[in-house]
């Protein structure tokens, strides 16, 4: 029985563990998701009034996505999931993926394959909701590369 984990859901680690993830692209994902996981959780506990205004209204980062080849998505490792319809032609599993039950889509975040963000003024002006929302996204990809660094280290 898998761990209870606070963002993912069971049926999401299942599915993420058939996308291949080394540990190296699970350090990644880290590195990628937690600057900007901080910063959505400093927005929060400001909206919530628990602290001062955050000094940054954005995020620009190097670190990109592991899985993304300069954002063509042949050969990736997501395509195990490109199973049907619209995915399936676009080869863009990744965008279709829940963490936490949010969608890319549904968070204030960028992704390629070189690069992560959080656009200039989206904090200021994003709902609380859509700040919780990317807490979750970010939160679950954190998750995720965990399981992976775990399940590395029982090998």
């Amino acid at each position: 029985m898998m761990a209870a984990r606070k963002y993912l859901t069971d049926d999401e680690l299942l599915v993420l563990r058939m996308v291949e993830t080394t540990p190296e692209q699970a350090r990644q994902i880290i590195r990628r998701n937690q600057p900007m996981l901080d910063l959505v959780r400093e927005w929060i506990a400001y909206r919530e009034g628990t602290r001062g205004e955050p000094d940054r209204e954005w995020y620009d980062g190097d670190v990109g996505c592991p899985h993304c080849d300069e954002m063509h998505c042949n050969h990736c490792a997501w395509e195990v999931l490109a199973t049907e319809g619209v995915v399936k032609q676009l080869k863009m599993a990744c965008l279709a993926m829940t963490f936490g039950g949010v969608l890319y889509y549904d968070a204030i975040v960028e992704y390629g394959a070189e690069s992560e963000e959080i656009i200039f003024g989206r904090l200021y002006e994003a709902t609380i909701v859509e700040l919780r929302y990317t807490e979750i996204f970010l939160a679950g990809h954190i998750e995720w590369a965990e399981d992976v660094l775990e399940r590395e280290a029982k090998r």
